[in-house]
């Protein structure tokens, strides 16, 4: 996969944003990498999951697809580097994923909140939006 983003992104030019930083978001399965990449007037928050069918991908296959988001949308993204298969069976990228989102959920309340993610990976947003709606329906008070 990093051969073949090499030559998708050979030739495009640096996307800049107003800040990126690695964090360590607090999970069940241990701590979360995550890339926040922000803009220097937020929009609003996007929890984005990279696409590579659960086991390949990572912050660097795909920081020039989160710095266009950032830049192009206005929005904070929080880049999620969650566990993957075979290493860490299912459900583990998807308690990843929530415990993520949850904590993307927080960082700015006052604006509005997606979950994203590209090929496998945005079934794998659809099940924490999913599981979101689900714990809010039992009175869950967690925001994501």
């Amino acid at each position: 996969m990093r051969d073949a983003i090499a030559v998708f992104a050979r030739y495009a030019p640096s996307v800049a944003v107003h800040d990126v930083a690695g964090e360590q978001v607090p999970g069940r399965g241990g701590p979360i990498p995550v890339r926040v990449y922000r803009p220097e007037r937020p929009t609003a928050v996007i929890v984005y999951l990279h696409g590579g069918a659960w086991i390949t991908g990572d912050l660097d296959t795909h920081d020039l697809v989160t710095r266009r988001l950032c830049r192009d949308t206005g929005a904070v993204i929080v880049a999620v580097d969650y566990r993957m298969l075979p290493e860490r069976p299912f459900p583990a990228p998807l308690a990843d994923a929530y415990d993520a989102a949850v904590w993307g959920g927080v960082l700015h309340p006052d604006l509005p909140f997606l979950i994203a993610g590209d090929s496998a990976d945005g079934a794998l947003a659809a099940c924490v939006a999913l599981q979101a709606r689900d714990e809010t329906a039992c009175g869950s008070t967690r925001r994501s």
